[in-house]
């Protein structure tokens, strides 16, 4: 949970640094940055569960195959 609040500590710092922030002064890379940025820690999480997701269906495909082989 802490790490989904990282990002928005972040924009509430830089909020501070630069003032309110008017997109008008941001050109469209920096919006994009400042995105990808706030959407950092919900990526890793769906790679985590997509790692999971596959680890979990090795082991049924294998589990599968042990049985079908066992004489």
């Amino acid at each position: 949970m802490l790490l989904l609040l990282l990002p928005l500590l972040r924009l509430i710092q830089l909020e501070f640094v630069l003032g309110p922030l008017d997109l008008i002064v941001f050109d469209k890379f920096q919006v994009l940055v400042l995105l990808l940025n706030l959407l950092q820690p919900l990526v890793v999480l769906v790679e985590i569960l997509v790692v999971i997701i596959v680890l979990v269906i090795l082991l049924f495909a294998f589990d599968f195959l042990n049985q079908i082989l066992q004489p």
